[in-house]
C-alpha cells in the first residue's frame, strides 16, 4: 500500500545548479528532499485561480479543476493538456451507454501549484479515471513547471547539473528498500525498471521553495 504522506530524504546529497545569474534574484536552491508516491492532502494552491469543467450526461461524468494564472504562455499549455485530457476521455467512451448513472464512466482532475521564490511557478494534476470496464480506478499524475519572468517551461536540464539521474535512481532505490510499504515489490523487475537511471523515469518533477520533488504514477515503481 502506497504511503499518503511525503517522505523527506536526507539532505546530504545535493543536486548542484547553474548560476543563478539567469535571474539574479532567485536562489535556486534544488535539493533532492522528498519523493511523492500518493497525492500530498495539503491542499496546497499557492498561484492560480481555478477554473472548473464540469458535465453530468447520460453516458459520462467528468470534474476537472485546473489553475489559471494571467499569464499565457503557462495558460495556453496547461489548457492544451486539459482539453486533449478531456477529448482523449470522451473518445474513449464515444460508444459507450451506461445502463444507468452509477456506471457511468468518471474523469476527475485537480491540482496543487508552488512558487519558488518569484520566479519558477509549478503545477501538479492530479488525474483519476473509473469506469465500470476497469477493475480499479486509474490514477495519474502530471507536472508542469515554468519561469515566471518569460513562462517558458522548465526541464531539469534548465536547473540541475552533474549525474543527477544517477542520484535520482540511486536515492529512489535506497528510499525504496528502506520502506517497508515498498520492500515487498523491489524484487520485481518491472518495478525496479521504475527507478532506473532512465531520464525517462524522471520526467515528473515539482519545485517549491522547500526543494524539488520527484512524483511517480501509483504502481510505477
Amino acid at each position: 500500500k502506497y504511503s499518503d504522506f511525503m517522505q523527506s530524504m536526507n539532505q546530504n546529497s545535493p543536486v548542484s545548479t547553474p548560476c543563478a545569474s539567469k535571474l539574479p534574484s532567485t536562489n535556486y536552491s534544488a535539493e533532492l528532499n522528498s519523493f511523492l508516491f500518493q497525492q500530498d492532502t495539503t491542499g496546497t494552491k499557492e498561484i492560480g485561480i481555478t477554473e472548473t469543467i464540469t458535465s453530468d450526461e447520460n453516458n459520462l461524468y467528468y470534474n476537472i479543476n485546473y489553475p489559471v494564472t494571467g499569464m499565457d504562455a503557462i495558460d495556453n499549455i496547461i489548457q492544451a493538456d486539459v482539453d486533449n485530457t478531456l477529448a482523449a476521455f470522451k473518445q474513449s467512451f464515444a460508444d459507450y451507454v451506461a445502463p444507468n448513472a452509477d456506471a457511468r464512466p468518471y474523469l476527475s482532475m485537480d491540482y496543487h501549484s508552488f512558487l519558488t521564490g518569484d520566479s519558477i511557478a509549478s503545477f501538479v494534476l492530479y488525474l483519476q479515471y473509473d469506469s465500470p470496464n476497469y477493475a480499479n480506478p486509474v490514477k495519474e499524475v502530471r507536472t508542469h513547471n515554468f519561469f515566471l519572468t518569460n513562462g517558458k517551461e522548465i526541464a531539469l536540464s534548465d536547473i540541475l547539473i552533474g549525474d543527477y539521474i544517477e542520484l535520482f535512481s540511486f536515492r529512489t532505490k535506497s528510499y525504496v528498500n528502506a520502506n517497508p510499504n515498498f520492500y515487498i515489490h523491489t524484487g520485481q523487475e518491472e518495478y525496479a525498471s521504475g527507478y532506473s537511471a532512465d531520464i525517462n523515469n524522471f520526467t515528473k518533477f515539482a519545485l517549491s521553495n522547500n526543494g524539488l520533488t520527484l512524483h511517480f504514477d501509483p504502481f510505477t515503481i
